[in-house]
């Protein structure tokens, strides 16, 4: 089975961030969340889909 949500410290591993950039994101509204009790979940699909528009959006610096 695999696993569809995750929490915060888990998906700045995914994304190679910290914890803290996670935390912004969430309170931008840049990734949805879920909460069970007091700990944020985060859904695979929505990291996946911010990491794919964070890399389309990435403009790489001018080579000379």
């Amino acid at each position: 089975m695999q696993k569809i949500l995750c929490t915060v410290a888990e998906a700045a591993s995914m994304l190679n961030c910290s914890t803290s950039k996670i935390y912004k994101l969430i309170n931008r509204g840049n990734l949805p969340y879920a909460k069970n009790g007091k700990v944020i979940l985060l859904h695979i699909d929505d990291i996946n889909a911010y990491a794919r528009s964070a890399a389309s959006n990435y403009k790489s610096p001018c080579i000379n």
